[in-house]
Protein backbone atom coordinates (compact mmCIF):
# COMPACT_ATOMS: atom_id res chain seq x y z
CA UNK A 1 0.00 0.00 0.00
CA UNK A 2 2.79 2.39 0.92
CA UNK A 3 4.60 1.69 -2.36
CA UNK A 4 1.39 2.28 -4.33
CA UNK A 5 0.87 5.58 -2.54
CA UNK A 6 4.46 6.54 -3.38
CA UNK A 7 3.81 5.87 -7.08
CA UNK A 8 0.62 7.97 -6.99
CA UNK A 9 2.38 10.88 -5.31
CA UNK A 10 5.33 10.58 -7.69
CA UNK A 11 2.94 10.63 -10.65
CA UNK A 12 1.26 13.79 -9.35
CA UNK A 13 4.63 15.47 -8.93
CA UNK A 14 5.63 14.51 -12.47
CA UNK A 15 2.36 15.94 -13.79
CA UNK A 16 2.98 19.21 -11.94
CA UNK A 17 6.56 19.29 -13.22
CA UNK A 18 5.25 18.82 -16.77
CA UNK A 19 2.83 21.73 -16.23
CA UNK A 20 5.69 23.92 -15.03
CA UNK A 21 8.07 22.90 -17.82
CA UNK A 22 7.30 25.95 -20.03
CA UNK A 23 8.21 28.20 -17.08
CA UNK A 24 11.38 26.21 -16.34
CA UNK A 25 12.45 26.73 -19.97
CA UNK A 26 12.20 30.49 -19.49
CA UNK A 27 14.63 30.56 -16.56
CA UNK A 28 17.89 30.81 -18.58
CA UNK A 29 16.36 33.52 -20.79
CA UNK A 30 14.95 35.63 -17.97
CA UNK A 31 16.92 38.80 -17.23
CA UNK A 32 16.81 38.42 -13.41
CA UNK A 33 14.79 41.45 -12.36
CA UNK A 34 15.52 41.18 -8.63
CA UNK A 35 19.16 40.28 -9.10
CA UNK A 36 19.69 43.42 -11.16
CA UNK A 37 18.81 45.47 -8.10
CA UNK A 38 21.41 43.67 -5.92
CA UNK A 39 24.08 43.73 -8.60
CA UNK A 40 23.27 47.27 -9.72
CA UNK A 41 23.58 48.91 -6.28
CA UNK A 42 26.77 46.99 -5.50
CA UNK A 43 28.28 47.74 -8.91
CA UNK A 44 27.27 51.41 -9.03
CA UNK A 45 28.70 52.03 -5.56
CA UNK A 46 32.27 51.82 -6.89
CA UNK A 47 31.47 54.50 -9.48
CA UNK A 48 29.67 56.92 -7.17
CA UNK A 49 31.36 59.92 -5.55
CA UNK A 50 32.20 59.38 -1.88
CA UNK A 51 29.70 62.02 -0.80
CA UNK A 52 26.85 60.13 -2.54
CA UNK A 53 27.82 56.60 -1.53
CA UNK A 54 24.68 56.01 0.55
CA UNK A 55 21.98 54.60 -1.80
CA UNK A 56 19.18 55.11 0.73
CA UNK A 57 19.86 58.85 0.73
CA UNK A 58 20.71 59.22 -2.95
CA UNK A 59 18.39 56.86 -4.86
CA UNK A 60 17.98 59.25 -7.81
CA UNK A 61 21.74 59.53 -8.27
CA UNK A 62 22.12 55.75 -8.16
CA UNK A 63 19.36 55.31 -10.73
CA UNK A 64 21.05 57.84 -13.02
CA UNK A 65 24.38 56.03 -12.65
CA UNK A 66 22.80 52.65 -13.45
CA UNK A 67 21.18 54.13 -16.55
CA UNK A 68 24.58 55.39 -17.70
CA UNK A 69 26.14 51.97 -17.05
CA UNK A 70 23.46 50.21 -19.12
CA UNK A 71 23.72 52.76 -21.94
CA UNK A 72 27.50 52.37 -22.16
CA UNK A 73 27.36 48.57 -22.06
CA UNK A 74 26.95 46.17 -24.97
CA UNK A 75 25.44 43.60 -22.60
CA UNK A 76 21.95 42.99 -24.01
CA UNK A 77 20.77 41.27 -20.84
CA UNK A 78 21.76 44.31 -18.79
CA UNK A 79 20.04 46.68 -21.19
CA UNK A 80 16.85 44.58 -21.17
CA UNK A 81 16.65 44.35 -17.39
CA UNK A 82 17.38 48.05 -17.00
CA UNK A 83 14.46 48.86 -19.28
CA UNK A 84 12.20 46.56 -17.24
CA UNK A 85 13.30 47.93 -13.83
CA UNK A 86 11.55 51.27 -13.66
CA UNK A 87 12.45 52.09 -10.05
CA UNK A 88 14.91 51.18 -7.29
CA UNK A 89 13.32 49.20 -4.47
CA UNK A 90 15.74 49.96 -1.65
CA UNK A 91 14.47 47.45 0.91
CA UNK A 92 17.55 45.22 0.96
CA UNK A 93 20.29 45.42 3.56
CA UNK A 94 23.74 46.92 2.99
CA UNK A 95 25.30 43.51 3.70
CA UNK A 96 23.37 41.92 0.83
CA UNK A 97 24.68 44.53 -1.59
CA UNK A 98 28.22 43.99 -0.34
CA UNK A 99 27.91 40.21 -0.79
CA UNK A 100 26.71 40.68 -4.38
CA UNK A 101 29.85 42.70 -5.13
CA UNK A 102 31.80 39.43 -5.02
CA UNK A 103 30.18 38.39 -8.32
CA UNK A 104 31.58 39.31 -11.78
CA UNK A 105 31.37 42.86 -13.11
CA UNK A 106 29.70 41.80 -16.37
CA UNK A 107 25.97 41.50 -15.67
CA UNK A 108 25.07 38.50 -17.84
CA UNK A 109 28.06 36.58 -16.49
CA UNK A 110 27.22 37.53 -12.90
CA UNK A 111 23.60 36.42 -13.38
CA UNK A 112 24.67 33.03 -14.76
CA UNK A 113 27.07 32.49 -11.86
CA UNK A 114 24.41 33.46 -9.35
CA UNK A 115 21.83 31.09 -10.86
CA UNK A 116 24.36 28.27 -10.55
CA UNK A 117 24.76 29.23 -6.89
CA UNK A 118 20.97 29.13 -6.46
CA UNK A 119 20.68 25.65 -7.97
CA UNK A 120 23.58 24.34 -5.93
CA UNK A 121 22.10 25.89 -2.78
CA UNK A 122 18.62 24.41 -3.20
CA UNK A 123 19.94 20.96 -4.12
CA UNK A 124 22.42 20.89 -1.22
CA UNK A 125 19.85 22.24 1.20
CA UNK A 126 17.22 19.67 0.24
CA UNK A 127 19.60 16.72 0.42
CA UNK A 128 20.98 17.89 3.77
CA UNK A 129 17.45 18.27 5.10
CA UNK A 130 16.45 14.76 4.04
CA UNK A 131 19.59 13.33 5.63
CA UNK A 132 19.07 15.24 8.88
CA UNK A 133 15.61 13.64 9.11
CA UNK A 134 17.12 10.17 8.91
CA UNK A 135 16.53 9.30 5.25
CA UNK A 136 19.32 6.79 5.03
CA UNK A 137 19.40 6.07 1.30
CA UNK A 138 20.97 8.74 -0.92
CA UNK A 139 19.13 7.53 -4.02
CA UNK A 140 15.78 8.00 -2.32
CA UNK A 141 16.72 11.44 -1.02
CA UNK A 142 17.96 12.56 -4.45
CA UNK A 143 14.87 11.21 -6.25
CA UNK A 144 12.31 12.85 -3.98
CA UNK A 145 14.27 16.09 -3.75
CA UNK A 146 14.40 16.30 -7.55
CA UNK A 147 10.67 15.60 -7.87
CA UNK A 148 9.72 18.16 -5.24
CA UNK A 149 11.90 20.86 -6.78
CA UNK A 150 10.73 20.19 -10.35
CA UNK A 151 7.08 20.49 -9.27
CA UNK A 152 7.53 23.59 -7.12
CA UNK A 153 6.46 26.87 -8.69
CA UNK A 154 8.03 29.18 -6.02
CA UNK A 155 11.41 27.74 -6.93
CA UNK A 156 10.83 28.60 -10.60
CA UNK A 157 9.92 32.15 -9.54
CA UNK A 158 13.03 32.42 -7.37
CA UNK A 159 15.26 31.32 -10.24
CA UNK A 160 13.58 33.49 -12.86
CA UNK A 161 13.87 36.64 -10.76
CA UNK A 162 17.22 35.47 -9.33
CA UNK A 163 16.21 36.27 -5.78
CA UNK A 164 17.57 34.96 -2.47
CA UNK A 165 15.08 32.35 -1.18
CA UNK A 166 17.06 29.30 -2.38
CA UNK A 167 20.25 30.57 -0.78
CA UNK A 168 18.35 31.38 2.42
CA UNK A 169 16.94 27.84 2.50
CA UNK A 170 20.45 26.41 2.46
CA UNK A 171 21.49 28.85 5.17
CA UNK A 172 18.56 27.84 7.36
CA UNK A 173 19.15 24.11 6.81
CA UNK A 174 22.77 24.66 7.82
CA UNK A 175 21.57 26.44 10.98
CA UNK A 176 19.27 23.50 11.75
CA UNK A 177 22.14 21.05 11.26
CA UNK A 178 24.35 23.12 13.59
CA UNK A 179 21.57 23.18 16.19
CA UNK A 180 21.19 19.41 16.05
CA UNK A 181 24.94 19.07 16.50
CA UNK A 182 24.74 21.50 19.42
CA UNK A 183 22.17 19.19 21.02
CA UNK A 184 24.85 16.47 20.84
CA UNK A 185 27.18 18.70 22.90
CA UNK A 186 29.38 19.84 20.02
CA UNK A 187 31.13 22.98 21.24
CA UNK A 188 32.38 23.93 17.80
CA UNK A 189 28.86 23.68 16.33
CA UNK A 190 27.53 25.92 19.11
CA UNK A 191 30.06 28.68 18.46
CA UNK A 192 29.63 28.47 14.68
CA UNK A 193 25.86 28.68 15.22
CA UNK A 194 26.39 31.81 17.31
CA UNK A 195 28.10 33.53 14.39
CA UNK A 196 25.96 32.06 11.61
CA UNK A 197 22.55 33.19 12.87
CA UNK A 198 23.28 36.96 12.97
CA UNK A 199 25.15 36.79 9.64
CA UNK A 200 22.17 35.19 7.90
CA UNK A 201 19.79 37.63 9.57
CA UNK A 202 21.75 40.73 8.60
CA UNK A 203 21.97 39.45 5.02
CA UNK A 204 18.16 39.63 4.84
CA UNK A 205 16.11 39.89 8.05
CA UNK A 206 12.90 38.28 6.77
CA UNK A 207 14.01 35.07 8.55
CA UNK A 208 14.35 36.83 11.89
CA UNK A 209 11.77 34.67 13.71
CA UNK A 210 13.21 31.20 12.87
CA UNK A 211 16.72 32.54 13.47
CA UNK A 212 15.69 33.84 16.89
CA UNK A 213 14.04 30.54 17.85
CA UNK A 214 17.13 28.57 16.82
CA UNK A 215 19.35 31.00 18.73
CA UNK A 216 17.33 30.59 21.93
CA UNK A 217 17.40 26.82 21.49
CA UNK A 218 21.18 26.79 21.03
CA UNK A 219 21.67 29.01 24.07
CA UNK A 220 19.47 26.83 26.26
CA UNK A 221 21.21 23.66 25.10
CA UNK A 222 24.70 25.08 25.67
CA UNK A 223 26.69 24.11 28.77
CA UNK A 224 26.82 26.93 31.31
CA UNK A 225 30.49 27.66 30.65
CA UNK A 226 29.76 28.19 26.91
CA UNK A 227 26.70 30.42 27.13
CA UNK A 228 28.70 33.62 27.52
CA UNK A 229 31.07 32.72 24.62
CA UNK A 230 27.99 31.91 22.47
CA UNK A 231 26.50 35.34 23.18
CA UNK A 232 29.89 37.02 22.63
CA UNK A 233 30.32 35.33 19.23
CA UNK A 234 26.79 36.37 18.20
CA UNK A 235 27.39 39.99 19.21
CA UNK A 236 30.78 40.04 17.46
CA UNK A 237 29.29 38.59 14.26
CA UNK A 238 26.49 41.17 14.30
CA UNK A 239 29.02 43.98 14.84
CA UNK A 240 31.15 42.73 11.93
CA UNK A 241 28.09 42.64 9.63
CA UNK A 242 27.17 46.20 10.59
CA UNK A 243 30.72 47.40 10.11
CA UNK A 244 31.09 45.76 6.69
CA UNK A 245 28.02 47.59 5.41
CA UNK A 246 29.11 50.88 6.98
CA UNK A 247 32.61 50.72 5.52
CA UNK A 248 31.50 49.73 2.02
CA UNK A 249 28.98 52.55 1.75
CA UNK A 250 31.16 55.02 3.66
CA UNK A 251 28.35 55.84 6.07
CA UNK A 252 28.18 55.20 9.83
CA UNK A 253 24.37 55.49 9.72
CA UNK A 254 23.75 53.27 6.68
CA UNK A 255 21.75 50.71 8.70
CA UNK A 256 19.60 53.43 10.27
CA UNK A 257 18.87 54.78 6.80
CA UNK A 258 17.95 51.30 5.59
CA UNK A 259 15.47 50.85 8.48
CA UNK A 260 14.05 54.32 7.88
CA UNK A 261 13.37 53.54 4.22
CA UNK A 262 12.00 50.07 4.98
CA UNK A 263 9.52 51.17 7.66
CA UNK A 264 8.76 54.67 6.40
CA UNK A 265 5.06 53.77 6.03
CA UNK A 266 2.78 50.72 5.73
CA UNK A 267 2.61 51.07 1.98
CA UNK A 268 6.36 50.46 1.74
CA UNK A 269 5.71 46.76 2.43
CA UNK A 270 2.05 46.55 1.47
CA UNK A 271 2.36 45.52 -2.16
CA UNK A 272 -0.83 44.28 -3.79
CA UNK A 273 -1.55 40.62 -4.53
CA UNK A 274 -1.53 41.46 -8.25
CA UNK A 275 2.15 42.41 -7.88
CA UNK A 276 2.97 39.05 -6.27
CA UNK A 277 2.46 39.71 -2.55
CA UNK A 278 0.95 36.51 -1.07
CA UNK A 279 0.69 38.00 2.42
CA UNK A 280 -2.36 36.92 4.42
CA UNK A 281 -1.86 39.80 6.85
CA UNK A 282 -1.95 42.23 3.92
CA UNK A 283 -5.22 40.71 2.69
CA UNK A 284 -6.66 40.86 6.20
CA UNK A 285 -5.49 44.44 6.66
CA UNK A 286 -7.16 45.53 3.43
CA UNK A 287 -10.40 43.70 4.26
CA UNK A 288 -10.66 45.14 7.77
CA UNK A 289 -9.05 48.53 7.06
CA UNK A 290 -6.53 47.89 9.85
CA UNK A 291 -2.89 49.09 9.97
CA UNK A 292 -0.72 46.56 8.17
CA UNK A 293 2.13 46.32 10.68
CA UNK A 294 -0.33 46.00 13.59
CA UNK A 295 -2.21 43.22 11.77
CA UNK A 296 1.07 41.46 11.04
CA UNK A 297 2.14 41.67 14.70
CA UNK A 298 -1.16 40.26 15.96
CA UNK A 299 -1.01 37.33 13.52
CA UNK A 300 2.59 36.58 14.49
CA UNK A 301 1.80 36.63 18.20
CA UNK A 302 -1.32 34.52 17.61
CA UNK A 303 0.73 31.98 15.66
CA UNK A 304 3.23 31.64 18.50
CA UNK A 305 0.44 31.19 21.03
CA UNK A 306 -1.32 28.50 18.96
CA UNK A 307 1.75 26.53 17.83
CA UNK A 308 3.90 26.93 20.95
CA UNK A 309 1.73 27.96 23.89
CA UNK A 310 -1.27 25.67 23.33
CA UNK A 311 0.77 22.43 22.93
CA UNK A 312 2.66 23.29 26.11
CA UNK A 313 -0.60 23.94 28.00
CA UNK A 314 -2.01 20.62 26.78
CA UNK A 315 1.15 18.85 27.89
CA UNK A 316 0.53 20.04 31.45
CA UNK A 317 -2.74 18.10 31.38
CA UNK A 318 -1.66 15.01 29.44
CA UNK A 319 1.75 14.62 31.06
CA UNK A 320 3.64 14.64 27.72
CA UNK A 321 6.95 16.48 27.75
CA UNK A 322 6.55 19.52 25.49
CA UNK A 323 8.86 22.50 25.94
CA UNK A 324 7.55 26.04 26.01
CA UNK A 325 10.96 27.41 25.01
CA UNK A 326 13.00 26.40 21.93
CA UNK A 327 15.35 23.45 22.24
CA UNK A 328 18.20 22.52 19.91
CA UNK A 329 17.27 18.81 19.75
CA UNK A 330 13.92 19.81 18.16
CA UNK A 331 15.52 22.37 15.82
CA UNK A 332 13.68 21.27 12.68
CA UNK A 333 10.29 21.68 14.35
CA UNK A 334 11.15 25.08 15.82
CA UNK A 335 12.58 26.36 12.54
CA UNK A 336 9.48 25.09 10.74
CA UNK A 337 7.26 26.92 13.23
CA UNK A 338 9.21 30.14 12.69
CA UNK A 339 8.92 29.78 8.91
CA UNK A 340 5.19 29.02 8.88
CA UNK A 341 4.40 31.91 11.22
CA UNK A 342 6.53 34.19 9.05
CA UNK A 343 4.67 33.10 5.90
CA UNK A 344 1.35 33.57 7.67
CA UNK A 345 2.01 36.86 9.44
CA UNK A 346 4.59 38.84 7.48
CA UNK A 347 3.32 42.00 5.75
CA UNK A 348 5.23 41.07 2.59
CA UNK A 349 5.35 37.49 1.29
CA UNK A 350 6.60 37.26 -2.28
CA UNK A 351 5.78 34.04 -4.10
CA UNK A 352 9.41 32.89 -3.94
CA UNK A 353 9.35 33.07 -0.11
CA UNK A 354 7.43 29.79 -0.26
CA UNK A 355 10.70 28.08 -1.18
CA UNK A 356 11.32 28.12 2.59
CA UNK A 357 8.14 26.08 3.09
CA UNK A 358 9.99 23.04 1.70
CA UNK A 359 11.54 22.67 5.17
CA UNK A 360 8.26 22.13 7.09
CA UNK A 361 6.84 20.15 4.14
CA UNK A 362 9.71 17.63 4.15
CA UNK A 363 9.73 17.58 7.97
CA UNK A 364 6.03 16.68 8.12
CA UNK A 365 5.86 14.29 5.17
CA UNK A 366 9.18 12.47 5.58
CA UNK A 367 9.99 12.96 9.26
CA UNK A 368 10.38 9.78 11.28
CA UNK A 369 7.31 8.58 13.22
CA UNK A 370 5.07 11.50 12.23
CA UNK A 371 1.33 10.94 12.88
CA UNK A 372 -0.50 10.23 9.65
CA UNK A 373 -2.63 13.36 10.07
CA UNK A 374 0.54 15.46 10.23
CA UNK A 375 1.80 13.81 7.04
CA UNK A 376 -1.53 14.44 5.33
CA UNK A 377 -1.42 18.11 6.39
CA UNK A 378 2.12 18.33 5.03
CA UNK A 379 0.91 16.97 1.70
CA UNK A 380 -1.90 19.51 1.57
CA UNK A 381 0.63 22.19 2.45
CA UNK A 382 2.73 21.15 -0.53
CA UNK A 383 -0.29 21.42 -2.84
CA UNK A 384 -1.00 24.94 -1.54
CA UNK A 385 2.58 26.18 -1.40
CA UNK A 386 3.61 24.68 -4.75
CA UNK A 387 0.93 26.68 -6.56
CA UNK A 388 -0.78 23.63 -8.04
CA UNK A 389 -4.25 25.17 -8.09
CA UNK A 390 -2.93 28.37 -9.62
CA UNK A 391 -1.04 26.43 -12.30
CA UNK A 392 -4.17 24.40 -13.09
CA UNK A 393 -6.44 27.42 -13.50
CA UNK A 394 -3.93 29.44 -15.50
CA UNK A 395 -2.85 26.62 -17.81
CA UNK A 396 -6.07 24.61 -18.15
CA UNK A 397 -8.98 26.93 -17.36
CA UNK A 398 -7.26 30.12 -18.50
CA UNK A 399 -8.14 32.47 -15.63
CA UNK A 400 -8.01 32.60 -11.83
CA UNK A 401 -11.36 32.35 -9.99
CA UNK A 402 -12.16 35.09 -7.48
CA UNK A 403 -11.44 32.88 -4.47
CA UNK A 404 -8.00 31.72 -5.60
CA UNK A 405 -5.99 34.74 -4.31
CA UNK A 406 -7.14 34.00 -0.75
CA UNK A 407 -6.22 30.31 -1.14
CA UNK A 408 -2.79 31.30 -2.45
CA UNK A 409 -2.29 33.49 0.63
CA UNK A 410 -3.18 30.54 2.88
CA UNK A 411 -0.72 27.99 1.51
CA UNK A 412 1.01 27.96 4.91
CA UNK A 413 -2.17 27.09 6.86
CA UNK A 414 -2.14 23.26 6.36
CA UNK A 415 1.51 23.27 7.44
CA UNK A 416 0.56 25.10 10.64
CA UNK A 417 -2.08 22.42 11.32
CA UNK A 418 0.47 19.68 10.63
CA UNK A 419 3.06 21.19 12.96
CA UNK A 420 0.43 21.48 15.71
CA UNK A 421 -0.56 17.83 15.28
CA UNK A 422 3.08 16.73 15.22
CA UNK A 423 3.55 18.50 18.55
CA UNK A 424 0.49 17.23 20.42
CA UNK A 425 -0.28 13.80 18.89
CA UNK A 426 1.54 10.62 19.94
CA UNK A 427 4.29 9.61 17.53
CA UNK A 428 3.75 6.54 15.36
CA UNK A 429 5.59 3.37 16.44
CA UNK A 430 8.89 2.99 14.58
Amino acid sequence: MQRLLGFVIGGCLLAMAYTLWPFWREVPRDAGLDFYHYWGIAHARTLMPQAQANPYRYPVEYKTKLAAIALASNDRTLQAVHQAKSFLDLTNTPLLYVATRLLPNQYAHALSVYRCIQMLAIATGMLTLWRSLGIGKWRRAILWSALLMAAYDPLVVDLRFANLASVQLLGLVFAIALSLRTAQRSRLALLVLGGWLPALTFLKPNLLLPMTLLGIGGLRQAPRNLRLPFIAVAIAAAAVCVEIGSLYFASPVIWIDWARVLFSHDGRLGYAYALGNYSFSNQLSLAGHWPLLATSSVLTLGGLIILVGVPWALSQVTGRQVSLMPTANAATWWASVGLVITLGGAPLVWAHYYVWALIPIVYLVAGANQPWLARFAGGLGFVGCAGMLRAYYLNVVGAEPDWLPLVNCLGWAPLAVGLFIARVAPARPA
